[in-house]
């Protein structure tokens, strides 16, 4: 079957939702000006929001390895 399948679609969706994820953690990073940052309860000094950034990142491509050899790309 050629042109997308709903596996392209799942694995596109997967990779973009963890990377932007991450993505908006590095965003969070760059406009606190390296401050902390305050979510609920939880206080995140700078260097914890870019560890999680960075954390994110490489789960989002162990996941896309992972999904696509489960699929048997």
């Amino acid at each position: 079957m050629d042109g997308i399948t709903i596996r392209t679609l799942v694995n596109i969706f997967f990779i973009v939702l963890i990377l932007g994820m991450a993505w908006v953690l590095d965003v969070l990073y760059v406009m606190e000006y390296k401050r902390s940052l305050k979510i609920w309860k939880f206080v995140l000094s700078p260097s914890k929001i870019y560890h999680i950034a960075l954390i994110t990142q490489v789960l989002a491509v162990i996941a896309a390895i992972m999904f696509n050899s489960f699929w048997g790309c």
